[in-house]
């Protein structure tokens, strides 16, 4: 909207963005403007929140299909298999990430993740079959060890920095 602003001499013209009418005496009328400000804050704050958190669940039905594609390849999976092994992977992620927004002690989240990790072991083994989960069990000890391995490097790096 383009406003007129008689000064006198010359004409001054202004882009306003939010309209506040004018009086005749070239001032601006109070409008409680303010209030209407938050109310549009107010809806734009929880359309982002809404966005990010679409986001973050379109994230994790992501990386489960990433997992669940993994294992697809790794041990055969029928597509009856594929399914239900994707709502478990999708179910397990979600578990992590509560259990890590959660303000548990490290303790505590450890037993945790230890009791997730053998109730997923349990849906897994009922969907595999007793061959394909053999291979799982060997996958799972193999990363573990790679895990095991990577996080000693990483403590003896960070010693060597602080030296």
């Amino acid at each position: 909207m383009i406003t007129r602003y008689n000064t006198g001499f010359f004409m001054a013209y202004k882009l306003k963005i939010c309209p506040i009418p004018i009086n005749q005496n070239n001032t601006y009328m109070k409008i409680k403007s303010i209030s209407v400000l938050k109310q549009i804050a107010g809806v734009l704050l929880l359309l982002v929140a809404f966005s990010t958190n679409v986001k973050a669940q379109d994230k994790m039905a992501g990386s489960a299909k990433l997992i669940t594609d993994n294992m697809k390849t790794q041990f055969a999976l029928s597509d009856a298999q594929y399914k239900t092994m994707y709502i478990t992977n999708l179910d397990f992620l979600n578990q992590l990430k509560a259990l890590k927004k959660s303000g548990a002690a490290k303790n505590e989240k450890a037993l945790k993740l230890k009791t997730l990790d053998q109730a997923r072991d349990v849906k897994v083994k009922a969907i595999l079959t007793p061959q394909q989960f053999a291979v799982y069990q060997a996958k799972k000890k193999e990363n573990k060890e790679k895990l095991k391995a990577y996080v000693k490097k990483r403590k003896a790096e960070k010693k060597a920095a602080k030296k």
